[in-house]
């Protein structure tokens, strides 16, 4: 009988009991697991759309603030041009990126900052070098380069792009009415254009899904790099 007693009276005895009635009142936790999602493949049209999402809502796009828009945007970016600091900066060609606003720089206690802070980015294919710009209000407040800035592809740079390549002889008179389309691109370190302002231009039929021509175009030296056809 003491044995028994003595037994019962083991904490590890006890530990175990308590870690058993644990389990039978509260049920193991299970960590979720995250659905990696599907999407349909290239033959059912594009964009691709998820699989097997029920339920499916659209939301409207709120503002977070009613300060910058795209009036606003292009207000900016023709302010920004004016200055002749940001001329020199862009050189004669240059491409818009995007406009981004900004925590306004501190003022002293009391007041209120003024205007709506932003910095513009640009890409100067003159100089081979992104731009950034900070402003205050339509005021240009700093003007710098962003060397090794790698900044996505911008509307004036895809147009430039798109142009070169049609002007190309190789593909003048095959892309004439094609729809095209243009993204960054990148080289191997070892290529002469490895440091320029690279796009990926390509030209397909109208709703096709598969481009018919594809051109690497340098924005830096203003001419095609390489073509490929189907």
């Amino acid at each position: 009988m003491a044995d028994n007693v003595q037994e019962a009276l083991d904490p590890a005895v006890v530990q175990l009991s308590r870690e058993k009635l644990l389990r039978l009142f509260i049920p193991p936790i299970t960590e979720p697991r995250a659905r990696t999602p599907e999407f349909s493949g290239s033959d059912q049209g594009w964009p691709p759309k998820t699989v097997d999402v029920t339920d499916v809502r659209e939301v409207q796009f709120r503002s977070m603030g009613d300060h910058l828009n795209d009036d606003l945007e292009e207000r900016l970016r023709r302010a920004a041009l004016r200055n002749p600091q940001v001329r020199d900066a862009v050189g004669e060609r240059f491409g818009y990126i995007d406009t981004d606003e900004t925590e306004p720089l501190k003022v002293r206690k009391g007041e209120r900052p003024s205007g709506t802070h932003t910095r513009l980015s640009f890409f100067s294919h003159s100089r081979n070098v992104e731009v950034e710009v900070e402003m205050r209000g339509f005021l240009v407040v700093r003007v710098s380069d962003k060397e090794g800035g790698e900044p996505p592809e911008g509307e004036d740079e895809i147009r430039a792009a798109v142009g070169i390549a049609k002007r190309d002889p190789r593909l003048q008179a095959e892309v004439r009415d094609l729809a095209a389309a243009a993204i960054l691109a990148t080289v191997n370190d070892d290529h002469p254009a490895a440091r320029h302002r690279l796009l990926h231009v390509t030209f397909r039929r109208p709703g096709a899904y598969m481009p018919l021509h594809n051109a690497l175009v340098d924005l830096t030296e203003e001419q095609v790099i390489t073509v490929h056809s189907r």
